[in-house]
């Protein structure tokens, strides 16, 4: 018989690791949601304000704070980028990371979803106009904070240098690029707009406008209520809410010149 120490080891089971790995990343989808979503709640204020009435309540108690976030509930970042990805100065990060503070996100974020559902459609709402606002380009293109810096140093020591050097560090006006794509979109928008309400007289024309603006505003409460407003987000519309309103403009001028040869006399006719 062979002894303990070369015992063959069992087999794993078919498909088990299949089964690990998807547990893993079904873990890591929900523990990535749970904060994404505190990331939203503070920065459209619900988070501060639940901690606000639950943390001063335990303290009036003499109860222990219900959230480790209750320390440092009034040095929130503005914004959800800086909550989430500020390893400097956030306090998702003083308090363990991402993993750390998992537990707690989902209480804070069920209870504020329970207690509080009229401040979070508020957000939501004021967070989609906030989104339809954002058309401006060049949104990822600002000098990296020094986390970036620190980690290329580490990893990539050749490159800090030119890392330091490069344009972006150095900083790339947009400012110029801003009114033109304001004007660009909010003009198309408009022609959507009079495009839906033709719709006796163009049915399929009002029928792709309506299509088109759909997808902004969808695009705007996905990304803006339910993740958190960027200017990249709006963006990437612009190009199709302009290539929209180009499309139906010709195709009303076509329309139109087409219905005046077909009432126009023909030549030798009275």
């Amino acid at each position: 018989m062979p002894s303990s120490r070369h015992a063959e080891l069992p087999e794993t089971p078919p498909g088990a690791r299949e089964k690990e790995r998807a547990g893993a990343l079904a873990a890591g989808a929900l523990m990535a949601l749970a904060v994404q979503t505190l990331g939203m709640l503070v920065e459209g204020g619900v988070a501060k304000a639940y901690l606000d009435h639950h943390c001063a309540d335990a303290a009036d108690h003499g109860e222990r704070p219900p959230f480790r976030l209750c320390a440092c509930r009034h040095a929130l970042p503005r914004t959800a980028n800086e909550f989430l990805w500020n390893r400097i100065a956030s306090p998702l990060y003083a308090l363990g990371g991402w993993n750390a503070v998992r537990g707690e996100a989902e209480a804070l974020v069920d209870g504020a979803l329970e207690t509080m559902p009229g401040a979070v459609a508020r957000q939501a709402l004021d967070l989609t106009v906030a989104q339809l606002l954002m058309p401006d380009p060049g949104d990822g293109l600002q000098p990296r904070s020094p986390y970036y810096l620190q980690h290329i140093g580490a990893w990539y020591p050749d490159s800090a240098q030119a890392f330091r050097n490069s344009r972006q560090q150095r900083g790339i006006d947009f400012s110029l690029l801003n009114w033109p794509t304001r004007a660009v979109m909010g003009s198309s928008l408009a022609v959507l707009l009079v495009f839906t309400l033709s719709v006796r007289r163009a049915p399929r024309q009002a029928l792709f406008a309506m299509a088109v603006l759909a997808a902004v505003l969808g695009n705007a409460f996905i990304c803006g209520a339910l993740s958190n407003p960027n200017r990249r987000y709006e963006g990437r519309m612009v190009w199709l809410v302009a290539s929209a309103a180009a499309l139906l403009v010709f195709s009303g001028t076509t329309s139109a010149r087409l219905a005046r040869r077909k009432t126009a006399p023909l030549p030798g006719r009275a």
